[in-house]
C-alpha cells in the first residue's frame, strides 16, 4: 500500500506570477538601497549623505542578512520557474551618462552662470573658468577609459606594437595603472604609445618657387609622382611618405578623401585648382619606395615669400614642426634674403638645417664648387652658423646619389636613434612616476611645503583657463577674417598707393598680391599671439610645477608647445584688372580712393579669398591649440596627482602584495638603452 502523497501546489497563473515577481523585485531593490548606503558612508565624496553610526559587527551583521535575504528572494523566484531578467543597461552606458550630466553641471558653473549673483573681476572669472576647465578634462579622461571602440582603448593600441623592451614596459605600465587606478598617467601612455606606433619624424623641404624642390622628391621617390612645372596652390605643404601602395589622401575642408596619384596636380596646382576652389588644406602622398624609410615624412612646402615682411611671429608660424629641414637655392641664382631668414629662424627654433643647390648641372665643376663655397660663407657671415652646402642635380645622377648616400641614409639612421632616446626617455619619466606613486611616494622626490600646494594648484588650473579663451580665440578666426573685408580693403588700397607711388609702372596685381597676404596676417594676429601666450604660459607653468615637484618630470624646452602648424598666405598676383590713376590724379587721397573704388567692385573676390584663407587657418589653429593642451594635461595630470596624494585626498593607499612587488620589480629592471645621440639636442620629439 502506497503512503499518501499531498497534490502537488497549484501553479501560479500568469498575473499572479507577474505580481509575484515585481514584488520580489521592490523587495532586492531595496535591499541595494541598504547596501547603496553602507557603501555611501565608506565613499570619499566631499559631500555625505548619511554619517556612520554603526558599529563593525552591526556592519558584518547587517551584510550576512543581507545576503541571506537575498537567498530567499532567488529560492522563491526558483520553486515559480521563474529568473530575473538580464540588465537592459550595461553600467559603463549609465556611468558615461551620469559623466556626461556631470559635464553639464560642470559647464553651469562657468563665469556666465554666476552673472545674477554680482560681477566677477576678470582674475576671478579666470580662476572660475579654470575650475570648470579642470573639471571638464577629468570628466573628459574618465570618459576616455569608457571609448566603446576596442581600437580606441589603450591596451589594444599597446599590444599592436612591435615586439620590444620598450614595448613589454609599456604594455606592464599600462596593465599597472589600469588594474591600480592610476588613471593621471593614462594621457601620457597614450600619447608614447601612438607615437611608438607611428613615428613621424619630418623634414620639410623649402625653397622658392621653381627651385627644384618636387623634382628633387620625385627622385627619392624614384618616379614622376609630384607636378613639377606648376604654381603650387596657396600655403597647402604637401607631406610625402612611405606607404605599401600608392596613396593620395587629401583635406577637403572638413573632409578627408582619398584620390589615385595621378590626380594630384589637380589638387596641390594653382593652374588646375585656380584660387584653391576646392578647399584643400591638407595633401598626403604615401608611396612604396624603398629609397623612404617608414615613419619618415618629406615635407613639400610652399614656395618661399617675402619673410622678412611678415616677422618673427608669422614666420615662426609658418614653419612645420620638423625634426630637420633641407634648403634648396637655385645654383644659378644668388642666396637671397628670405634663405637667409629661414636659416636664422629655423635654428632659432632648434631645427638642423642642410642647405642643398639645386640645378648643379647648369654651371661647371669648378663654378659649382665656388657656388658651394660662397654659399657656405654668407650662411656662416649671416646667422653665425657652420652648415653643411652640397650640390645635386636630378639630370646628374651621381651628384644625387652622392647626396643621397652621403646625407639622406646617415640622417635617416640619425633621426631614428634621436627618436628612439627620445621615446626611451620619456618612457623612463613615466616609468618613474608609477613606481613613486605605487611605493606612496606622493612626488617621487622633494616636495612643496603645505602653504605652496594651493598655489601650485590654482597655477594648474589658470593654465586650463588660458587653454580654454585660445580655443575660443581659434574658433572665430575664420569669421574674424571674413569679417574684415572693409579693413582689408582699406589696406590693400595703401598697399596698391605705395606700390604706384614708388613706380608709376608698377605691377599692380603683384603688389595687391603682396597687400594681401600681410592684411590677412595682421587680420589673424589675434589667434596667432593667442596660440603664442598659450604655449608660454604652459611652458612656465610646467616650470613651476617641476621646480615644486622634481621628481617627476623634466623641466619643458623652449619649443616643446611651439605652435609651428599654422598656414601663411602666399596669395599670388591678384586677378583683378587693377588700372593705375591718371596724371591728373596724383594727389594721394585722389589715388587712394581710385584703387579703393576698384577693389570695392572686386570685393566678392577679396572676400572669397579671405574665406579660402580663413577656413585652413581655423583648422589648423585648433588643431595646434589640441596638440599643446594633449601634451600640457598629460604632464599637468602627474602633477595634480601628486599633490592630491601629498595632501592626503586620495586617500590611504592601498598597493601591497606579492603581486605588485613583482611588479615593481620588473618595472625597476628596465632601462633605458644607452644610445650615442641620447645627449643630442634638437633631436625628434615624442
Amino acid at each position: 500500500m502506497t503512503p499518501n502523497r499531498p497534490n502537488p501546489p497549484r501553479p501560479l497563473n500568469p498575473h499572479q506570477q507577474r505580481h509575484l515577481y515585481f514584488g520580489l523585485a521592490q523587495v532586492d531593490k531595496l535591499l541595494g538601497d541598504i547596501e547603496g548606503i553602507l557603501a555611501a558612508v565608506n565613499s570619499r565624496t566631499l559631500f555625505p549623505r548619511y554619517g556612520d553610526d554603526l558599529s563593525v559587527a552591526q556592519r558584518k551583521l547587517l551584510e550576512g542578512g543581507l545576503a541571506r535575504l537575498r537567498a530567499s528572494l532567488a529560492a522563491l523566484l526558483a520553486s515559480q520557474g521563474m529568473r530575473p531578467d538580464r540588465p537592459r543597461i550595461e553600467a559603463s552606458g549609465a556611468i558615461r551618462t551620469t559623466l556626461i550630466f556631470a559635464e553639464i553641471a560642470a559647464e553651469e558653473l562657468g563665469p556666465a552662470s554666476m552673472r545674477g549673483y554680482g560681477d566677477l573681476g576678470p582674475e576671478q572669472a579666470q580662476e572660475v573658468e579654470g575650475v570648470v576647465a579642470e573639471l571638464r578634462q577629468r570628466i573628459a579622461a574618465l570618459l576616455a577609459e569608457l571609448a566603446p571602440e576596442p581600437a580606441a582603448q589603450l591596451q589594444a593600441r599597446v599590444a599592436a606594437l612591435a615586439a620590444s623592451p620598450a614595448r613589454a614596459a609599456l604594455a606592464l605600465l599600462e596593465q599597472v595603472t589600469r588594474e591600480r587606478g592610476l588613471l593621471e598617467f593614462r594621457a601620457g601612455l597614450n600619447l608614447l604609445a601612438s607615437r611608438m606606433a607611428a613615428p613621424a619624424m619630418e623634414i620639410a623641404v623649402f625653397g622658392r618657387v621653381s627651385c627644384g624642390k618636387s623634382s628633387l622628391l620625385n627622385y627619392l621617390l624614384g618616379a614622376d609622382i609630384l607636378p613639377t612645372g606648376a604654381t603650387p596652390i596657396t600655403a597647402v605643404p604637401t607631406r610625402v611618405g612611405y606607404g605599401p601602395e600608392p596613396l593620395l589622401t587629401a583635406q577637403l575642408e572638413r573632409q578627408e578623401k582619398r584620390f589615385p596619384l595621378d590626380q594630384l596636380a589637380a589638387l596641390a596646382s594653382e593652374q588646375q585648382n585656380p584660387d584653391n576652389r576646392l578647399g584643400v588644406t591638407r595633401l598626403s602622398v604615401s608611396y612604396p619606395s624603398p629609397r623612404l624609410r617608414p615613419g619618415v615624412i618629406f615635407v613639400d612646402t610652399p614656395g618661399l615669400g617675402s619673410i622678412r615682411s611678415w616677422g618673427a611671429i608669422e614666420t615662426l608660424a609658418y614653419l612645420p614642426r620638423c625634426d630637420m629641414a633641407i634648403l634648396l637655392v637655385d645654383a644659378g641664382s644668388t642666396l637671397g634674403g628670405d634663405e637667409v631668414e629661414l636659416v636664422r629662424w629655423l635654428h632659432q627654433g632648434g631645427v638642423p638645417v642642410q642647405v642643398v643647390l639645386s640645378k648643379a648641372d647648369l654651371v661647371g665643376a669648378a663654378e659649382r664648387e665656388q657656388c658651394v663655397r660662397f654659399t657656405r660663407e654668407v650662411l656662416a657671415r649671416e646667422t653665425g652658423e657652420s652648415l653643411p652646402v652640397r650640390a645635386v642635380s636630378v639630370r646628374r645622377r651621381d651628384l644625387a646619389d652622392d647626396w643621397f648616400e652621403q646625407e639622406v641614409l646617415p640622417l635617416y639612421a640619425a633621426l631614428q636613434e634621436r627618436f628612439q632616446a627620445a621615446l626611451d626617455r620619456r618612457l623612463a619619466v613615466l616609468r618613474d612616476g608609477v613606481v613613486a606613486a605605487l611605493r606612496g611616494d606622493g612626488a617621487g622626490g622633494g616636495a612643496p611645503d603645505r602653504a605652496a600646494r594651493p598655489e601650485l594648484e590654482r597655477q594648474l588650473r589658470l593654465a586650463e583657463a588660458e587653454a580654454e579663451k585660445t580655443r575660443e580665440v581659434c574658433r572665430g578666426l575664420d569669421g574674424q577674417l571674413a569679417e574684415s573685408l572693409g579693413e582689408v580693403i582699406a589696406a590693400l588700397a595703401e598697399g596698391l598707393l605705395a606700390a604706384w607711388q614708388a613706380a608709376a609702372g608698377a605691377d599692380l596685381p603683384a603688389a595687391g598680391g603682396e597687400a594681401l597676404g600681410r592684411a590677412m596676417v595682421a587680420q589673424s594676429r589675434t589667434g596667432l599671439e593667442a596660440l603664442h601666450r598659450l604655449a608660454e604660459t604652459y611652458r612656465r607653468t610646467l616650470r613651476q610645477a617641476q621646480q615644486a615637484l622634481p621628481g617627476l618630470e623634466r623641466e619643458p624646452s623652449q619649443d616643446e608647445f611651439a605652435a609651428r602648424d599654422l598656414p601663411m598666405p602666399e596669395v599670388g598676383p591678384l586677378p583683378l584688372p587693377l588700372r593705375p590713376p591718371g596724371w591728373a590724379w596724383r594727389g594721394e587721397s585722389h589715388a587712394r580712393a581710385h584703387f579703393r573704388r576698384q577693389l570695392e567692385a572686386h570685393a566678392d573676390a577679396i572676400a572669397a579669398a579671405l574665406r579660402r584663407y580663413g577656413v585652413p587657418l581655423q583648422q589648423r589653429a585648433l588643431a595646434a591649440q589640441a596638440e599643446m593642451a594633449r601634451q600640457f594635461q598629460a604632464r599637468a595630470d602627474l602633477y595634480r596627482a601628486a599633490l592630491q596624494r601629498l595632501s592626503g585626498a586620495l586617500g590611504p593607499e592601498t598597493h601591497s602584495g606579492p603581486e605588485l612587488q613583482r611588479q615593481l620589480e620588473q618595472l625597476q629592471a628596465w632601462q633605458p638603452q644607452q644610445r650615442e645621440q641620447a645627449r643630442e639636442a634638437g633631436g625628434p620629439r615624442p
